[in-house]
């Protein structure tokens, strides 16, 4: 009797276990990428971690200027520029002249500096300039031509300063545009008035700006320069800006407001 009870509880035992003891499915744990600064949130406490703005707004440096501060870019900076800078001894040339070609992009080409150059290797051109006289043609021909030749002044234009002085210049510098299929964009002819440029040449300080030689090259300038320039007024735009006043900076804001002008004006055609 006692065994049969035994294997009656032993066979009861079996069966309670095998309900308690069912099958579990095992579900793959996924790995999940936590980055470093989700890593770094986890690992501090959350009152140490500042809660991001809901529109976090970014703030430029006050040494950085707004789009609208920024100038705008001359309409002629995008094209190459072919101008001539005109005008007596003193009337700013090289100083205007230098501006331009910094805010238009265009080579500045001095033929006074490049005479004065070639003039220290060259006794008869020194001795002609410092008497207020004009050197050969062809000399000046040789040196214009070779510095228009370089790659910059292809590839930027120029701004011709003091050239052409004579007739047979113009002529030259006519031939060699149509030769190369090219145009002047304008002459920017400066006025100033004698007493005006007479000051000017007195603070240059230039061995060869003595009133003498000052007075010979008004001369070379009234009987040689001026008719040139009467040559170019009916074939090229002129631009005459006001420079007769005593601040140089001001004068180039006249000269500049007006190639600004001449440069919009061709644009938008």
């Amino acid at each position: 009797m006692l065994g049969q009870a035994l294997l009656l509880s032993l066979a009861l035992t079996g069966t309670l276990c095998a309900q308690q003891i069912a099958p579990v499915r095992v579900v793959p744990v996924v790995p999940v990428t936590v980055s470093p600064v989700a890593s770094l949130r986890l690992q501090l406490s959350p009152n140490l971690v500042p809660a991001l703005p809901a529109a976090a707004s970014l703030k430029l440096s006050p040494s950085l200027p707004s789009l609208s501060e920024v100038p705008a870019i001359p309409a002629a900076a995008a094209r190459p520029v072919r101008l001539i800078i005109a005008g007596p001894p003193g009337a700013g040339k090289t100083t205007y002249g230098k501006m331009i070609a910094k805010d238009y992009g265009g080579v500045h080409i001095s033929v006074g500096e490049l005479l004065r150059k070639n003039a220290q290797a060259d006794p008869a051109a020194a001795a002609a300039m410092a008497k207020g006289q004009l050197v050969s043609t062809e000399l000046v021909l040789r040196l214009v031509a070779e510095r228009l030749s370089q790659a910059d002044v292809r590839e930027k234009g120029f701004i011709l300063d003091g050239f052409p002085r004579r007739m047979e210049e113009a002529e030259a510098l006519e031939r060699w545009l149509s030769e190369n299929d090219l145009a002047l964009d304008a002459m920017v002819a400066l006025d100033v008035p004698d007493a005006e440029l007479q000051r000017r040449i007195g603070e240059r300080g230039r061995a060869d700006d003595t009133p003498e030689v000052f007075r010979d090259r008004m001369k070379v300038y009234h009987s040689e320069t001026e008719p040139v320039l009467r040559r170019f007024q009916g074939r090229l735009p002129i631009l005459s800006p006001d420079v007769s006043g005593s601040d140089a900076a001001a004068n180039y804001e006249e000269v500049s407001a007006l190639l600004q002008r001449f440069y919009d004006g061709k644009t938008s055609k």
